[in-house]
C-alpha cells in the first residue's frame, strides 16, 4: 500500500531535461486539419485543440483521459509517426495511462477550472512538458504563476484551480502525460516546502505577469474611494471585467478579463471555503507558555479603512488573525443570519474583486484614535431557542445594525492557535466589534451582537471586555432543542467543528457517542456557562425562557437592551413576531407540541441526565427575575 505524503507538492520541476529541436520537427510534420478541438469547450474560447499519442483505446482523437483506466494506454497511430515524441516518452520511469499534445493557440486562453479525478489520492497524476512556448504564455495554478521553459518537465496536481492565457503571437504547445502513481513517483516528489522554494528561486528574475499587473491596479482601487464608487455601480460580472480592464489601460497596466475573472473567482471561493479553516487549539492549556506578540502593524497599514469597509473574514495568521473587509457602505445586516448578509453581498462583483486585508493588529491600533459606536447589547442563547426572532425585532428599526452570529466574531474567540481563555481573544474581539461600529449612516444610533451558541463559554472573557453592556441569554426545554439538532445539526452538534468538545468528553469519544447525548451534554455545557456567569453577576443579564419568549420581546428585552420605547418601532416588531425569524417569507407556527412528540425515550434520558439541571435552575432564575 502506497503512502501518500501528507504535504505534497502543488507544483514541481522535475530534474529532467528533452529534446526540444526534435519534438518541435515532430510537431511541424503535423497537418492543422489533425488538431481536434477540445471536448471542454465550457472552459477555453475555442483556441485550444490537441492529439493523442496514447490513449485507453488507441484512438489519437481521443483526449478524454479516462479516470477508471486500469493499467497503460495503448500507442495511437500518431505515436509510431512521431519519434523524437516517441523518445521522450520511453523515458518517463512510469506506467503512462495517457499521453497528449495540447495545443493553446494565440490570443486564446482557457478558463480557471479544476481537473477531477486525477491526482495523488486518486491514484493518477499529470505530467506538463512545454515544447513550444514563449513569454507571452502564462500558466496559473492556484494563483500562482509557473515558470515553465521548453524541454522541462513539471509535476502539477491539477485537482488545484489553474488556468493558462496565450497572451503572445505564437501558439503553445505541451506534452501531457498521465502516469500511475507508484513508489518511484513518489520518491521524486519533494514536501510542498521544498517546491515552494524552488518555484521561488526559479521566478526571482521573471518579469511582472498580467496577473501582477492586475494586483496593482486593485491596490489603485483600494486608496481611490471615487474609483470604488464607479465600479460598485456594476452588478454584471462581464461588465465589470471589461470596465476593469479599460481602466487598468487608463494607469497604463496592461491585464486581461481572464485576469479579472479568475480574481473574482478565486474571491468568491474564499468566502465560500471560510468553514474549511481549521479552529486551531482553542482548548489549550491555560498554563502553556504564551505565545510571544504580534509586531507592531507596520507605518502604512495604521490608518483605518474608510468608513463603510465591514469585517466580513478573520482567518488565522500565524498567532494573529487576518481580516478580510468588503465596503458595504450603510448595510444594516437585515438578514436572519450576519452570513446571509454576506453571500448575497458577494454575489455583486466588487465584493468579490475588492476586498481589503489587515492585520487585527493593525485595526485595533486604527480603532484607537477613530473608535466607532460602542456595541448597545448582547444575545446569548443554547441554540433553537428563538434568538434569532430577537434579532429580528431589533433589526426592524432603522436605527439599529444587528450583528447575527458574525463570522469574524467567532474567529475572534476561537481561530488559531490561542487558548479560549487567553486575554488577546478579548482584544480580538474588542476590534472585530469595534470595526462593526463604525457607520456610514448617522441614523444607525445602536449596535447589537447576537453570538453563537457555544460562544457562552466565553461569557467571562466577554463580560470582562464589555462590563456596562447589558445581555440576555434564552433557554428552552432542551428535549426540543435535541430534536431540533437531530433534524438538521448546528455546527455544535458536530464533533470537531467547532473547535472544542463538552467537558469531560474528548473528540474520540465524542465521535463515537450517540448523537442525542452529545447533543444534551453540549447543551448542558452551554447552560452551565451562562449559569455561572449570571449567578456570579446578575445585575446586566437576563434569562428568557422560549414559551415566554413572543411577549417578552417587546414587553422585557428591548427594554431591558437599552432601545428607548419611542424608538421600539412596535409595528414593525409586531410584523416580525408573526413571521418565521429563519425563513421571514413564511408565517410562524409553533413546534414544540411537535418537538417533543417526536422525541424518543434516549432523546428524554440524555436530556435528563446531562441538560435538565443547569436548564431548571436557569429557567427558576428566570422566574425570580420576572418576579
Amino acid at each position: 500500500m502506497l503512502l501518500i505524503p501528507t504535504d505534497p507538492p502543488r507544483f514541481w520541476r522535475l530534474p529532467w531535461v528533452f529534446d526540444v529541436p526534435a519534438m518541435q520537427a515532430d510537431l511541424d510534420a503535423l497537418a492543422a486539419d489533425e488538431w481536434q478541438v477540445h471536448f471542454n469547450t465550457g472552459y477555453h474560447d475555442g483556441g485550444w485543440s490537441g492529439l493523442a499519442l496514447v490513449s485507453a483505446d488507441g484512438n489519437a482523437t481521443r483526449l478524454y483521459a479516462d479516470p477508471g483506466q486500469a493499467g497503460a494506454g495503448q500507442p495511437t497511430p500518431l505515436h509510431a509517426r512521431c519519434p523524437a515524441l516517441a523518445a521522450a516518452l520511453a523515458r518517463f520511469p512510469f506506467t503512462i495511462e495517457s499521453a497528449r499534445l495540447l495545443r493553446l493557440g494565440p490570443g486564446a486562453h482557457i478558463r480557471e477550472h479544476r481537473d477531477h479525478g486525477i491526482g495523488l489520492e486518486a491514484g493518477s497524476v499529470r505530467l506538463h512538458v512545454p515544447i513550444r512556448t514563449a513569454p507571452g504564455v502564462e500558466f496559473y495554478v492556484d494563483g500562482v504563476r509557473l515558470p515553465m521553459d521548453a524541454g522541462e518537465c513539471w509535476y502539477v496536481d491539477f485537482g488545484l484551480p489553474h488556468r493558462v492565457q496565450n497572451r503572445g503571437t505564437q501558439e503553445r504547445v505541451h506534452l501531457v502525460v498521465d502516469c500511475r502513481v507508484d513508489a518511484g513517483l513518489l520518491a521524486v516528489l519533494p514536501t510542498r516546502q521544498a517546491s515552494e522554494q524552488q518555484l521561488q528561486a526559479l521566478s526571482a528574475d521573471m518579469p511582472p505577469s498580467s496577473q501582477q499587473r492586475f494586483e496593482q491596479f486593485r491596490a489603485e482601487v483600494l486608496r481611490r474611494p471615487a474609483l470604488q464608487d464607479l465600479l460598485l455601480q456594476i452588478d454584471d460580472s462581464q461588465a465589470m471585467a471589461a470596465r476593469v480592464v479599460q481602466l487598468g489601460a487608463d494607469f497604463g497596466l496592461d491585464f486581461s478579463a481572464e485576469d479579472v475573472h479568475a480574481a473574482a473567482q478565486s474571491g468568491w471561493r474564499e468566502w465560500m471555503v471560510r468553514h474549511t479553516v481549521s479552529t486551531g487549539v482553542a482548548d489549550a492549556p491555560a498554563d502553556q507558555t504564551a505565545p510571544p506578540p504580534p509586531p507592531p502593524p507596520a507605518a502604512t497599514d495604521r490608518d483605518l479603512p474608510a468608513p463603510g469597509w465591514v469585517p466580513v473574514l478573520a482567518q488565522p495568521q500565524g498567532q494573529s488573525l487576518s481580516v478580510a473587509l468588503c465596503r458595504l457602505d450603510a448595510r444594516r445586516f437585515t438578514e436572519p443570519f450576519f452570513e446571509d448578509s454576506i453571500t448575497a453581498c458577494m454575489r455583486a462583483p466588487f465584493h468579490s474583486l475588492f476586498r481589503q486585508h489587515r492585520s487585527v493588529e493593525a485595526l485595533d491600533y486604527g480603532l484607537r484614535r477613530q473608535p466607532g459606536l460602542a456595541p448597545s447589547g448582547f444575545i446569548f442563547h443554547m441554540s433553537r431557542c428563538g434568538s434569532t426572532l430577537l434579532s429580528q425585532a431589533l433589526a426592524a428599526s432603522p436605527a439599529h445594525r444587528v450583528l447575527s452570529e458574525p463570522g469574524p466574531v467567532d474567529a475572534a474567540l476561537h481561530a488559531g492557535p490561542r487558548p479560549a481563555d487567553d486575554p488577546e481573544r478579548g482584544r480580538w474581539l474588542q476590534v472585530m466589534l469595534g470595526m462593526f461600529g463604525h457607520r456610514t449612516d448617522p441614523q444607525v444610533q445602536r449596535v447589537f451582537v447576537k453570538f453563537d451558541s457555544w460562544h457562552a463559554r466565553h461569557l467571562a472573557l466577554i463580560r470582562r471586555c464589555y462590563p456596562q453592556v447589558p445581555w440576555v441569554f434564552m433557554v428552552r426545554d432542551p428535549v426540543e432543542v435535541i430534536v431540533s439538532h437531530l433534524r438538521r445539526p448546528g455546527a455544535q452538534m458536530v464533533p470537531g467543528m467547532v473547535g472544542f468538545t463538552p467537558p469531560g468528553v474528548d473528540l474520540a469519544s465524542a465521535i463515537a457517542m450517540p448523537r442525542a447525548q452529545y447533543a444534551a451534554r453540549m447543551l448542558g455545557a452551554i447552560c452551565q456557562s451562562a449559569l455561572a456567569e449570571i449567578e456570579r453577576d446578575p445585575s446586566l443579564g437576563l434569562l428568557v425562557d422560549y414559551a415566554d419568549l413572543v411577549s417578552a420581546i417587546p414587553s422585557t428585552l428591548l427594554p431591558h437592551l437599552g432601545v428607548p420605547a419611542d424608538a421600539a418601532e412596535p409595528e414593525r416588531v409586531a410584523q416580525v413576531l408573526r413571521l418565521d425569524a429563519k425563513n421571514p417569507w413564511f408565517e410562524f407556527s409553533p413546534d414544540s407540541s411537535a418537538k417533543q412528540g417526536e422525541a424518543t425515550p434516549a432523546v428524554h434520558a440524555a436530556a435528563e441526565q446531562w441538560a435538565m439541571p443547569s436548564y431548571r435552575r436557569l429557567k427558576q432564575l428566570a422566574t425570580q427575575t420576572a418576579s
